[in-house]
């Protein structure tokens, strides 16, 4: 039987749709997520954008963990929250989930109960898993 592969539709993000895209995550993460995060990251590759985050440490890791070298390394460790897939649409982007159960992007529903959604509905449905419970 043969293998099943996935077919992706669409094309590379253009320069200004990743900076508007950059952007909007940005303002509404500020709005929404200030205090759950230190720095926001988006790298791109063809039709895709990873968004990471870097949490703050915690008081718990800062009095636990005492070697400063090890301390700089978790700092510098991001938390992978979720892949877009651009459509050509800048309000309707795929989303997939990282699991760090397999270390994979899964394709998964919004809460909309679709697998396309603007930016802030993908960032949102990711940080309620990995930032929602590290409330500051």
């Amino acid at each position: 039987m043969p293998r099943k592969q996935w077919i992706f539709i669409g094309s590379d993000i253009p320069e200004d749709t990743r900076r508007v895209l950059k952007e909007r995550i940005e303002r509404h993460a500020v709005k929404k997520w200030q205090g759950r995060y230190r720095e926001i990251s988006l790298r791109f590759r063809g039709k895709f954008a990873y968004i990471d985050v870097f949490e703050p440490l915690s008081k718990y890791t800062k009095s636990y963990v005492k070697d400063k070298e090890r301390l700089k390394v978790i700092e510098a460790t991001p938390t992978k929250l979720c892949r877009l897939r651009y459509s050509g649409d800048p309000d309707k982007w795929e989303f997939a989930f990282y699991k760090y159960s397999d270390g994979c992007y899964e394709l998964c529903y919004l809460p909309s109960g679709s697998f396309f959604g603007r930016p802030e509905e993908c960032f949102d449905t990711a940080a309620k898993v990995y930032l929602d419970h590290k409330k500051i």
